[in-house]
């Protein structure tokens, strides 16, 4: 079902985040031209787009592997903003009894046109249950994550400590875990080509008419071409 006629009570408790953002919020409502707004502590300059009630019944299109499904939304996984590109959300949905996690940017579960308007839902002590899980599996996996770096950190001691730092690059590089932060110096190559105009009489006196400050001047117009040749540990 496609909503076309957006009313307040459709917007009433509904929360939203702008394309290109993880970053969720309340909606406060339409401006002037109908468009949505959110409340300011979401970032971004991109359109937003309403996301589904809990308990609300969602239709969502295959994405890679996962299949086209009907199911119950749960809500959206509580994760730090996005430094990557394109974006995505981390969503929970109750497919046929089971609770499964898909992911995708924010237009993936727009709820003008992910919401069904039919369907049975599940008793509000079922959403309610479902909603404390969701809000307990994030808090766990903020605290694997912390405990995850903590571990990392330990280990990094230990390898400095027993001259480990080779095998122990290898064996964390191996399980996909952080590997020691060291200083490297990298030497670059830089090359930079600009044009100047300048008025003369002659080519040699328009060669000695360039100034240092003209070069610099016309540098910052252009994009400097530089490659790495060497890097090594300090």
């Amino acid at each position: 079902m496609t909503v076309s006629i957006i009313s307040q009570e459709w917007l009433s408790g509904r929360t939203g985040c702008r394309e290109g953002s993880t970053v969720i919020a309340p909606l406060s409502g339409l401006d002037d031209s109908g468009a949505l707004q959110i409340n300011p502590s979401a970032d971004g300059t991109g359109e937003v787009v309403p996301l589904p009630k809990p308990g609300e019944v969602v239709w969502l299109t295959g994405q890679g592997e996962e299949e086209t499904c009907r199911g119950v939304w749960v809500g959206t996984l509580r994760e730090a903003p996005a430094a990557t590109v394109p974006a995505e959300l981390s969503a929970r949905v109750l497919v046929d009894g089971q609770l499964r996690m898909m992911r995708g940017p924010a237009c993936r579960f727009d709820a003008r046109r992910v919401v069904l308007g039919d369907g049975e839902v599940p008793p509000a002590e079922m959403l309610a249950g479902l909603a404390q899980l969701s809000t307990l599996l994030d808090q766990q996996a903020a605290e694997h994550q912390s405990w995850r770096e903590e571990m990392a950190a330990a280990a990094h001691e230990k390898a400095e400590a027993h001259d480990l730092c080779g095998v122990f690059d290898a064996f964390m590089a191996d399980w996909g875990l952080p590997g020691r932060t060291r200083t490297w110096a990298v030497c670059v190559d830089t090359s930079e080509s600009v044009t100047l105009y300048v008025q003369a009489n002659s080519q040699e006196e328009a060669e000695n008419s360039v100034t240092s400050d003209q070069v610099d001047a016309a540098r910052s117009a252009y994009t400097m071409n530089w490659t790495v040749t060497h890097c090594s540990q300090e």
